[in-house]
């Protein structure tokens, strides 16, 4: 064991990273330092956040496809200022927006004309619409989306800095300077002590050198970590990426492997003279051996010899020393990790076929990506902004907010003709129709129409349906004043 820790303790690289882990992940690097001088096979290390990254995202195909697809559809969404006219349909909007991210259902007709309802475009504050323009120098706000999503889909969590350093200060500051995504593989959370649960007290980033952040500096979003202990490593988000680091690592092997082979992939087969009467007359040399085998390659070898016959004047034997590609049948084993990578992160796998079947269900598979990966990314990110905007005194009030407009994903629309013939039977108010199909009130409609029921035989109100008939006494006596009632008898 001495010998072990001398030997870790003498590489500078493992104290580093060492001295530089949360508290609680000490142990486990300790144990996967012992595990790889004992000359075993070391897994990917879960407690090392960053090969998530160096080993996912950007070592493998699988992964970076996969996620990628996803950023590429949530950052579409453009965001802008809004004012909050009305809370109550605000918040139905988000429950509705909320429940269709489930994949269940809501209607996204209903959802857009609440948030219409609820809200309206706020230009006034120019730091905040030039903030959700351009947060800092090289990059768009959908670009920064970008990459936070990114580090939340890789290590389940974001940091996002910048959100101290505001405009004007003093006792009311506006919207943040700027904003910047911190690499979240390198952030560390120090927590105040003797609490329950653990809070984040600050941040450090460290990369090589110790940069500290206040915790008001930085926005920090993250999954729901089951894992707890007392160094607070519930506060990190848990990674997706955890459940499929195993086949990560073997889908790496994998096509190391393939790749391996494809480069000539070395000796495949062992040849040997099975010939005894020559074995008991000589014993080849090394270097006849190779003589054999050149003047073999030579006159044996190449294109130009494919499916000829080859003459040997010894016995031979022949031993396979690998299996080839086809034999190990990787590429369905990658086939078969693509299909779970895909159910890691809810991404239909016809997104990825090629099957030509597939194509008719285009249309479904981009609303289940949009719906199932990108609307729970951007509602969170529209939560966390600003329930932090709240934070700052200018929007304490929580009357302005950011939202994404999501209007671009033309998927979320319901086919109309289907929309209109389940209307058409179903019996419910003419103000409840109009809002599911999201159109507004016709000013000529009147308040006992608006509230009017339509059944579906004919469109006739339901109170004309119930409606008694009336007197008609007079009419009869006017037809008899006259001699015209076909029913009465006249002499």
């Amino acid at each position: 064991m001495a010998n072990i820790l001398q030997k870790l303790f003498a590489n500078k690289k493992a104290v580093s990273i060492i001295q530089s882990a949360p508290p609680g992940q000490i142990q486990q690097l300790y144990q996967a330092a012992i595990r790889f001088l004992g000359g075993q096979l070391v897994p990917y290390n879960v407690a090392d956040r960053s090969v998530y990254i160096d080993r996912g995202y950007t070592y493998n195909d699988i992964v970076y496809s996969v996620v990628k697809i996803i950023l590429d559809k949530a950052a579409v969404a453009e965001w802008a200022p809004y004012q909050v006219v009305d809370k109550k349909a605000y918040a139905k909007s988000r429950a509705i927006f909320k429940n269709m991210s489930t994949g269940i259902g809501g209607n996204y007709e209903e959802a857009k004309f609440y948030q219409e309802k609820g809200l309206q475009p706020y230009e006034s504050d120019e730091g905040l619409n030039r903030l959700l323009k351009y947060p800092n120098e090289n990059e768009t706000f959908n670009e920064l989306n970008f990459g936070l999503w990114c580090y939340k889909l890789l290590t389940g969590d974001y940091f996002e800095g910048g959100w101290e350093d505001t405009a004007s200060g003093g006792l009311n500051p506006g919207a943040p300077l700027q904003l910047f995504g911190l690499p979240s593989q390198y952030m560390r959370i120090k927590t105040a002590t003797a609490t329950l649960p653990l809070i984040a007290e600050s941040y450090e980033l460290y990369f090589g050198y110790v940069i500290p952040f206040t915790r008001a500096n930085i926005l920090h979003e993250k999954y729901f970590n089951p894992e707890w202990d007392s160094y607070g490593i519930q506060l990190y988000g848990l990674s997706p990426l955890k459940a499929y680091l195993k086949r990560l690592q073997r889908n790496n092997l994998a096509q190391t492997r393939g790749a391996k082979a494809m480069q000539n992939g070395g000796a495949d087969n062992i040849v040997y003279l099975d010939d005894d009467k020559i074995m008991q007359d000589f014993d080849l040399s090394k270097e006849q051996m190779e003589t054999m085998k050149r003047t073999w390659d030579a006159e044996q070898g190449g294109v130009n010899n494919a499916g000829k016959a080859v003459w040997s004047p010894y016995k031979v034997g022949s031993t396979r020393l690998t299996l080839s590609p086809v034999e190990l049948d990787l590429l369905a084993s990658e086939k078969f990790d693509l299909e779970m990578a895909c159910h890691l992160y809810g991404v239909p796998y016809a997104l990825f076929s090629n099957d030509a079947s597939t194509y008719n269900n285009l249309t479904v598979s981009e609303r289940a990506l949009t719906t199932r990966c990108a609307l729970p990314l951007l509602l969170a990110r529209e939560s966390s902004f600003n329930r932090k905007l709240q934070t700052l005194p200018k929007y304490k009030s929580g009357n302005i907010i950011i939202a994404p407009d999501l209007t671009c994903y033309s998927e979320l629309e319901i086919n109309k003709k289907e929309q209109v013939d389940w209307v058409e039977r179903s019996l419910l108010p003419i103000y409840r129709r109009y809002e599911i199909m999201g159109e507004e009130r016709p000013p000529e409609m009147t308040d006992e129409e608006w509230n009017s029921i339509l059944v579906p035989s004919g469109f006739s109100l339901l109170q004309d349906l119930f409606m008694q008939p009336g007197s008609i006494q007079n009419d009869v006596n006017n037809l008899d004043a006259i001699g015209a009632n076909p029913y009465r008898q006249t002499t």
